[in-house]
């Protein structure tokens, strides 16, 4: 192989890399957008039968890691904004817990002012079943 059909290849090989690059990054932020867009202006989650509101308690998904707690103070402080904690998840969420509890669709408008959160929904508790599910009654 010539130097200049190396070269060529090399160059061939890296556009290749470069488009393949590309249309994953455009794939993961359709996907992000597609997934995000789900959370924006919706009614908060329902809970599942068995499942009971903890009052006051909120799940926060951020934007990003790096908004810190501040808009959360911003949105919720004058609730009295009692606790935050981050969830070791993998996307940036906080466990929050308010003195004055509004409901859940207040604070659903209360985040909607704050660019650095992107969804909001109540904690809910589950009660673990004494019966196990799938087919009851086959040996």
């Amino acid at each position: 192989m010539t130097a200049l059909a190396r070269r060529t290849h090399g160059r061939e090989r890296a556009q290749r890399a470069d488009r393949l690059r590309f249309a994953r990054r455009v794939v993961f932020a359709g996907g992000l957008l597609f997934a995000l867009a789900g959370c924006q202006g919706k009614p908060a989650a329902r809970a599942a039968p068995g499942a009971t509101r903890v009052p006051g308690e909120y799940l926060v998904q951020m934007a990003s890691r790096t908004s810190g707690e501040a808009p959360l103070r911003r949105a919720f402080g004058d609730l009295g904004l009692r606790t935050v904690r981050a969830l070791h998840t993998s996307r940036p969420v906080y466990l929050i817990r308010v003195a004055h509890d509004p409901g859940p669709t207040a604070m659903q408008r209360r985040s909607a002012r704050v660019k650095a959160i992107v969804h909001v929904q109540p904690n809910y508790r589950y009660r673990q079943s004494d019966t196990p599910s799938g087919n009851q009654g086959e040996a």
